[in-house]
């Protein structure tokens, strides 16, 4: 009888110094880690709190974002269905499982594919009942409408509806929204205007330059790609986003060069961020400007240096085989 409390105290105080080590995970350090890519060390922390901790579902949902960024969405849905299952009131939760969702979709076939877009709109479409205005959410849904077919929940009219409602909340993202609506719908005209109203609506935002400026580079007007990168350096010439951009425009349109080659120097000597071009692909593009200049010497040199940097710069290759 003694030794059956004996080894049921040591079971128990085992069971408080495990509880006292999981109340002791810092969430916050954890996300910070997930922030730096450190999954292991965050991933151990977040395994240590038993499902009666109070922090248990928050544990899961960070367990499921370290699964994203290590491409296991099959671990990621696992992950998130515990946590709207624990709570379906957090339209976040809710969210995440329908992006793990979408990329399982995107790497399915045909059958699994026709099985997990619902899942896919049941999350999303969830999330924004929960939070209706989530301009996340919102985001996500149009994204997803304008790529599944109406039989499938999807099509441009649903879309179209929700880049309105973002409207009501943001007008540049609506407009940015409507925009990108046109694009798929092959109207480029009006999607020139949404691109164009968004740049208008908020002329500090850079999101809103970028997507007008690569608007009409894509379609190849240069001269106007241009015209609105000049005019939002002249604000805010420590933008090395629109600094690379003006860069490229000019290295494939030969518009501009002695410009673009300035400007390209001046992103090389930056340290882009994780959204920001490399400095391989900038590399390439004073090359272009260099071939365009007529000094294809200095041009092979920089196009030798951006493939050693990125050897899947095929531009950059072809253009070595030109000269």
């Amino acid at each position: 009888m003694k030794a059956k409390v004996f080894f049921y105290f040591i079971a128990l105080s085992f069971g408080i110094i495990a509880q006292s080590k999981a109340q002791s995970v810092d969430i916050t350090s954890v996300k910070d880690l997930i922030e730096a890519k450190k999954y292991d060390e965050a991933r151990k922390s977040l395994k240590s709190i038993p499902d009666t901790h109070p922090d248990y579902v928050q544990a899961e949902y960070y367990l499921g974002k370290i699964a994203m960024g290590e491409n296991k969405y099959d671990e990621a849905a696992e992950h998130f269905l515990i946590t709207t299952n624990k709570n379906s009131h957090n339209a976040d939760y809710f969210y995440w499982l329908g992006r793990a969702y979408g990329q399982l979709a995107l790497n399915a076939g045909v059958l699994k594919r026709g099985i997990t877009i619902p899942k896919v709109r049941d999350a999303f479409e969830t999330a924004h009942t929960l939070a209706p205005k989530n301009q996340e959410v919102m985001a996500a849904l149009i994204q997803f409408y304008l790529a599944v077919p109406e039989f499938l929940g999807g099509g441009s009219d649903r879309a179209f509806g929700m880049a309105k409602k973002l409207q009501a909340i943001n007008k540049g993202d609506g407009h940015l929204a409507l925009a990108n609506i046109y694009m798929a719908d092959e109207n480029l005209d009006l999607a020139e205007k949404e691109y164009i109203y968004a740049a208008k609506s908020e002329v500090n935002n850079v999101r809103y330059i970028l997507a007008l400026g690569s608007f009409y580079q894509n379609q190849k007007k240069y001269t106007e790609a241009l015209n609105v990168y000049e005019a939002f350096l002249m604000k805010h010439p420590e933008n090395m986003s629109v600094t690379y951009q003006f860069g490229k425009c000019s290295a494939l349109s030969g518009q501009k060069l002695e410009k673009g080659e300035e400007l390209l120097n001046i992103y090389l000597k930056h340290k882009p961020l994780n959204n920001e071009p490399s400095l391989a692909g900038a590399t390439m593009r004073l090359g272009m400007i260099y071939e365009k200049k007529g000094n294809k010497q200095e041009a092979k040199r920089l196009y030798e240096t951006a493939i050693k940097s990125d050897p899947s710069l095929k531009e950059a290759k072809e253009a070595l085989r030109r000269l």
